[in-house]
């Protein structure tokens, strides 16, 4: 049954989360701009189940040798703990770790290596909530509007809409969703960082009324590499990941494989043998993937699976 998974995390309880909190972020930002801590590296650190920021300190130096401590040790100086949680404060922003699963989200808990800590900026409870996740091309075509608007006001009605506000089919099934309900948007860049730049009112609105989740720094921007952390965000906080339009080579067939990878449904809206943005759509099919047809036929095969 799907998230019934013993959660390991279930029973810790935090002191000063924001301090652990701002270190994490700390460790973020020197592993992406220096490369000196993998996230290997740590994710060993985090997973260890600290509860106290002393015991966090100990963690690292237990498991990164000491040039890399020192290193970081410098870089501290310009990025204080102090800093950090200025930050949160000013821009309203509000992590979430893996070490205090009461307001980590049970689907992403439960894959295979969640997130060490999601930056968000919202209304965190929706997290609580059952969503479905929308992906697709970023070359929209009438017909992928088309399926959006049939499919996601109903399905909206009774869950949250989480896409990666991406140009295309991203952005209108966000749109579409909060006409109808509630969404999330999970970005490939940190929360300080709109892309596209197009996109600046709607990833506000979403910020201040829905939910804004990033995986990586909150200052991290645009990179190709880092696309990768937000699909598997985006497959893992959702019972079924819908695919819209994917082209043969596209980057919603990852999240697609990512959501498979961890036992979740996938649908796939079927298309024209000859229309090159449903060539990964039928492929999908092809090889196991539910039409998406109904709104309807969609929530029915989704209630059969809890």
């Amino acid at each position: 049954m799907l998230f019934e998974i013993e959660n390991p995390y279930i029973d810790l309880m935090l002191k000063n989360e924001e301090d652990i909190l701002a270190m994490i972020e700390s460790m973020l930002v020197y592993a992406f701009e220096s490369g000196i801590f993998s996230y290997k590296e740590l994710a060993t650190i985090i997973h260890a189940q600290v509860t106290t920021i002393e015991q966090l300190e100990r963690h690292i130096y237990e498991y990164v040798d000491q040039k890399k401590i020192q290193a970081w040790q410098r870089f501290k100086q310009k990025y204080s703990l102090a800093y950090f949680r200025d930050l949160y404060r000013r821009y309203n922003i509000h992590p979430v770790t893996i070490l205090n699963p009461h307001s980590y989200p049970k689907p992403l808990l439960q894959t295979y290596q969640p997130n060490l800590v999601l930056f968000c900026q919202g209304n965190l409870p929706i997290f609580q909530k059952s969503s479905i996740s929308v992906v697709g091309s970023r070359n929209m075509s009438t017909y992928g509007k088309i399926a959006i608007e049939q499919l996601i006001p109903e399905l909206s009605e009774t869950r949250v809409i989480v896409s990666g506000l991406a140009k295309g089919v991203d952005v209108y099934s966000h749109q579409v969703a909060m006409k109808n309900g509630e969404t999330i948007a999970v970005i490939g860049t940190g929360l300080l960082t709109v892309y596209p730049s197009e996109h600046h009112n709607i990833q506000q609105y979403i910020g201040r009324h829905h939910l804004l989740v990033s995986p990586l720094p909150n200052h991290a921007k645009i990179q190709r590499w880092h696309f990768p952390y937000r699909n598997l965000v985006i497959a893992g906080l959702s019972q079924a990941t819908i695919v819209v339009e994917a082209a043969e080579k596209s980057g919603s067939l990852i999240t697609a494989n990512y959501a498979l990878q961890e036992n979740r449904q996938v649908f796939a809206v079927p298309g024209a043998i000859n229309h090159s943005l449903s060539s990964g759509c039928n492929q999908l099919i092809y090889d196991g993937a539910t039409p998406a047809l109904q709104a309807s036929e969609i929530l029915h095969d989704l209630s059969n699976s809890i």
